[in-house]
């Protein structure tokens, strides 16, 4: 329970952002297993999509608290606290890619000039990782 002057605010179960980062750590896992060759690439991004949304949803909590408090109404907020969550949710993604892509290796489905041949071993990949995340609803 987090009590300002303009009204007391409750972490509910479901907006404790278990949702947000069990979302943000599938997308990190799938987005490592297709962008990146390099091991130490796909941990390092896979461990700041569950840091980044923990930071995120601090901020997210804060920010809410902090505009009840310039509006001067817990209440009026509140009921916009969804809405704020699902377009937090969005840019936290979108940052979360654009920093992958500036890292992003060259996927190895892509044929080199000249070459007719595909590496079976990143077919075989992909094909697992299109699977999994039509299996978990991504």
């Amino acid at each position: 329970m987090i009590e300002i002057p303009e009204g007391p605010f409750e972490i509910a179960e479901a907006c404790a952002g278990l949702r947000f980062l069990i979302a943000s750590s599938v997308f990190g896992c799938f987005f490592a297993v297709v962008m990146y060759r390099s091991f130490l690439r796909r941990i390092l991004f896979i461990i700041m999509s569950v840091l980044v949304p923990i930071f995120a949803n601090g901020l997210r909590a804060l920010g809410i608290i902090v505009l009840a408090h310039l509006e001067g109404s817990a209440a009026a907020v509140e009921t916009d606290h969804i809405l704020y969550g699902w377009v937090f949710f969005t840019l936290v993604m979108m940052i979360l890619i654009a920093i992958g892509m500036a890292f992003a290796e060259k996927p190895r489905w892509h044929l080199p000039v000249g070459s007719t041949t595909i590496d079976k071993t990143s077919v075989w990949r992909f094909a697992v990782a299109g699977a999994v995340a039509k299996w978990v609803g991504i």
